[in-house]
């Protein structure tokens, strides 16, 4: 198998990757809207929670198993550690900030009140690292995982040497224990107390398992050697579907079977087959579903679509009442009511402050060219 990506028809390197990013964050979108409690129907509500009730954290996991990927995938040795942090701030920030600002309004303007030991962990993306409820689910609640990211581009430089490192013969040895590391974690939660209580979990092992950096960083190392294994040219040739398979059968498994925190990481980890699958084929020149450029133009307004899909829909419910309930019908069509919202808010995000900001702060630095003397000038 080639090692080098082409270039592929959407412009895009490894577009479909690019294009799962959209699928993900609707797969949040749909299970904040369950979560939300809109359905009168106790029977309709009770449904779609138990259907989707890790899918969340499912797509949360394959967002950090992808960033670890690409990250490793495009890396270039000799890049300065600070401007790969420059590039990364300007990536993820911006947004962070007004998203930010926005649930503050939101939260005053609904009579809320807002403490700044609360607020201010949020903005600076310690939140993840406070074992409180108030905290750890603060002001754009969905900030947390944004959060865990910026930790782990703080770390990536060091974990770039480490990965690099091993040996081609021995990296599905890594993965596998990297895999295994994942599922200690539920094990380890379980030794920490009992209560307080956060919905049916326990407060502190929802943050062990689902919220403190140095454990979802297992997720981000799962993803940068998984992107060695594909450079390296050991993606032993399972394709896209076969891997869909895989993920179907450990949701089930993970809403019937397995514990609730177990059910959380087999899911998370069967993502890393579909992220090696798409990778192997995009590098081949296959189409898969996630490659159209229309699917890469949503998976490019995935992270602002991610930041703002909560707010619209909390905020939105809580200014129509508080604990609202609709008939069924009507409640779905708020649901996709806030999707048209959600979308357009995306949109705007993404090319006002996302794009801007990015191009801005990473390109600040470089020199201007210098013009080339030509023979004659060219109109």
């Amino acid at each position: 198998m080639t090692t080098t990506a082409p270039q592929q028809r959407s412009g895009t390197l490894l577009p479909s990757l690019t294009g799962m990013r959209f699928i993900a964050a609707m797969i949040v979108f749909l299970f904040h809207s369950t979560y939300e409690l809109p359905f009168a129907n106790a029977g309709m509500g009770h449904a779609s929670q138990f259907v989707m009730q890790k899918a969340g954290p499912m797509a949360v996991a394959f967002f950090f198993i992808l960033s670890g990927f690409i990250l490793t995938y495009t890396w270039k040795p000799g890049v300065p550690a600070r401007t790969f942090w420059r590039r990364r701030f300007a990536r993820i920030f911006p947004n962070h900030a007004v998203a930010w600002a926005v649930a503050l309004v939101c939260l005053l303007a609904l009579g809320q009140a807002v403490g700044l030991d609360v607020a201010l962990p949020n903005l600076l993306m310690l939140h993840p690292w406070i074992p409180r409820v108030q905290n750890m689910f603060s002001m754009d609640v969905v900030s947390w995982s944004l959060a865990c990211e910026a930790w782990f581009y703080l770390a990536a430089p060091l974990l770039f040497l480490l990965v690099n490192k091993i040996a081609e013969r021995r990296l599905w040895l890594w993965a596998g224990v990297v895999v295994v590391a994942i599922f200690l974690v539920p094990l380890v939660a379980n030794l920490l107390p009992a209560t307080p209580m956060y919905y049916t979990s326990p407060v502190w092992r929802v943050w062990l398992v689902e919220l403190l950096p140095v454990t979802r960083a297992l997720d981000f190392f799962l993803g940068m050697v998984l992107a060695r294994v594909i450079k390296a040219g050991k993606w032993p040739g399972l394709g896209v579907l076969p891997s869909l398979g895989i993920v179907v059968l450990a949701y089930l498994a993970g809403i019937f079977v397995l514990p609730v925190s177990y059910g959380y990481v087999a899911i998370g980890t069967s993502l890393a087959l579909v992220i090696g699958a798409c990778a192997a084929a995009d590098i081949k020149g296959r189409r898969t579903p996630f490659s159209s450029n229309t699917m890469v133009r949503l998976g490019e307004l995935a992270f602002a679509f991610y930041l703002v899909h909560w707010m619209v829909l909390h905020f939105g419910h809580l200014a129509l009442g508080p604990g609202r309930t609709w008939d069924t019908p009507t409640a779905i069509g708020l649901i996709a009511l806030a999707f048209v919202i959600s979308a357009p808010l995306a949109w705007l995000l993404h090319t006002g402050v996302e794009r801007p900001a990015e191009k801005w702060i990473s390109g600040r630095r470089r020199p201007a060219p210098r013009p080339r003397p030509t023979a004659a000038p060219v109109s």
